[in-house]
């Protein structure tokens, strides 16, 4: 299989990338460096390995950021993180089905969402909006999908809670309701196999999140 991944810098992952080549030859994966809140970012990464969408049989979209704020309402910090979050997934989006639509070979559209978009948090109300926003357009676009009659496009949207990243504390609660991004990886490609519309994850976490 070939993995292609996309970041908007590949340098912190040079080391990540060695040893995953040495420890799995079966895959070849590459790296390549875009900003994909730019129109026509994904044609563009594509191209660089002169691949098409029609080439692709799954694409996970998880690009997110959560910028930290200092007053209650920071209009370009917000404008900023949707067109990450929300602009920048339905661009992606866009740049797979106009094509896959018209083919018969099953394709994987994964969208990772977030718990958050349940509900509001302190300091995070752009970043949860803008999850919030993106599950909404992506249950409208598989209504939209069967509507058509176009069943070879299966859409999964990924709601995550507490990930070990870098928006998560590893200390207290947070560390606690958290899991691996090793971890999170396992859910994801579960998720995939077993073509589910929706999956949530870590159990606690999201029991949680319900609760309130």
């Amino acid at each position: 299989a070939r993995v292609i991944g996309v970041a908007r810098s590949v340098k912190k992952f040079d080391g990540s990338l060695s040893l995953i080549r040495q420890v799995n030859s079966v895959y070849k994966l590459s790296l390549c460096a875009a900003d994909i809140s730019e129109p026509g970012a994904m044609e563009r990464v594509l191209n660089n390995f002169a691949l098409t969408p029609a080439d692709i049989d799954i694409a996970i979209l998880n690009a997110g950021i959560k910028q930290a704020s200092v007053d209650f309402i920071e209009c370009d910090a917000m404008r900023n993180t949707f067109e990450v979050n929300f602009w920048g997934a339905v661009q992606c989006a866009d740049s797979f089905v106009k094509v896959w639509k018209s083919l018969q070979q099953q394709k994987n559209l994964i969208f990772v969402s977030s718990t958050g978009r349940w509900h509001g948090m302190p300091a995070s109300g752009g970043y949860n909006a803008s999850k919030a926003a993106l599950s909404i357009f992506v249950d409208s676009l598989r209504l939209d999908l069967k509507k058509r009659g176009i069943d070879s496009i299966r859409i999964t949207t990924i709601e995550p809670g507490l990930i070990h990243t870098g928006m998560v504390q590893q200390k207290g609660i947070q560390k606690l309701l958290s899991i691996t991004s090793e971890k999170a990886a396992e859910k994801i490609l579960k998720a995939i196999v077993q073509q589910k519309y929706t999956s949530h994850f870590p159990y606690f976490f999201v029991m949680f999140t319900f609760l309130i």
